[in-house]
């Protein structure tokens, strides 16, 4: 039973690194050398949810999260996206409006792909569409296994599981994020957050002020998390 939570925990943290490697994805970035980058401002969208999509992304710089709006407009993240990813591809390999919206939590650098040069390319190598579509269907995975999360885990343990994917994501120990991100994220409100954080840093397994949290106790927030 160890040895599966340490390879589910892996596996959950490794996916998009494993999908987005240079060394699979070499034939998009090639197409981004002699494109010029766009600069997205912080808390700027890139594109919104139910508009036409006009090509992929990948991000050279800064960090942006995808999100979808509930009838209520109250956010939900899907995911971040950080340095090495690409993101807007469902829809423009479906050919269907975006799903969701993405915006920056900080200054970032993108190289955005248009869609006719992106298909062409999948269509010369059946190896980098066979990879695209297997990797779209393990963030899928990923994210279904975040709802579970939701439905069967109790607030504390969310909070506990999202502080690591987070900062397994960002490549830190210590998390530089809006809290209506984090609530966004993990889908509890920001009163029983910020006392769960309080629980936390009392505990010893965080240090956390208004611009920043530092998980401290990793195993043990591992074990609070159930991973």
């Amino acid at each position: 039973m160890k040895t599966n939570n340490k390879s589910n925990k892996s596996e959950t943290s490794n996916i998009v690194k494993i999908c987005f490697d240079e060394s699979k994805i070499s034939d998009i970035l090639c197409l981004c050398k002699n494109r010029k980058n766009e600069f997205v401002e912080k808390s700027n969208n890139l594109f919104q949810e139910n508009s036409k999509p006009t090509g992929i992304y990948y991000l050279r710089e800064g960090k942006v999260k995808i999100f979808k709006k509930g009838n209520n407009g109250v956010e939900q993240i899907v995911r971040f996206v950080t340095p090495g990813d690409l993101f807007g591809m469902r829809s423009v390999i479906l050919d269907e409006n975006h799903k969701t919206s993405v915006a920056a939590i900080e200054d970032s650098i993108v190289c955005k792909i248009p869609t006719k040069e992106f298909m062409r390319l999948l269509e010369e190598k059946p190896e980098l569409s066979f990879c695209i579509i297997d990797c779209l269907n393990k963030l899928l995975i990923e994210a279904e296994r975040r709802n579970i999360s939701i439905v069967q885990k109790s607030e504390k343990e969310r909070l506990a599981e999202t502080l690591l994917i987070v900062s397994r994501k960002f490549g830190s120990n210590t998390i530089k994020l809006l809290k209506k991100d984090l609530v966004n994220y993990s889908n509890i409100g920001r009163e029983n957050l910020t006392m769960y954080l309080r629980k936390f840093n009392k505990n010893r397994l965080i240090a956390f002020n208004s611009e920043r949290i530092k998980l401290i106790d990793i195993n043990g927030l591992e074990v609070l998390a159930k991973m």
